[in-house]
């Protein structure tokens, strides 16, 4: 009972908040372009790099 108490007061905090919509801008720069630049801050990153090289490991294991 309590805890369906505390659900009533978050939704209700939450339908008391007004926000007003976001304007959405279009994209400035192509995908490849996004990519690349992914591709070299991640080669330039070691710690990012060991954790993707990590998933993949697992991924590839896990797989069969």
């Amino acid at each position: 009972m309590i805890d369906a108490i505390s659900y009533i007061a978050v939704i209700a905090s939450l339908s008391i908040m007004k926000l007003s919509p976001r304007q959405s801008r279009p994209a400035t720069t192509k995908m490849w372009q996004e990519l690349q630049e992914g591709w070299r801050y991640v080669a330039g990153c070691v710690p990012i790099r060991m954790v993707l090289i990590l998933f993949a490991i697992v991924s590839f294991m896990g797989v069969p």
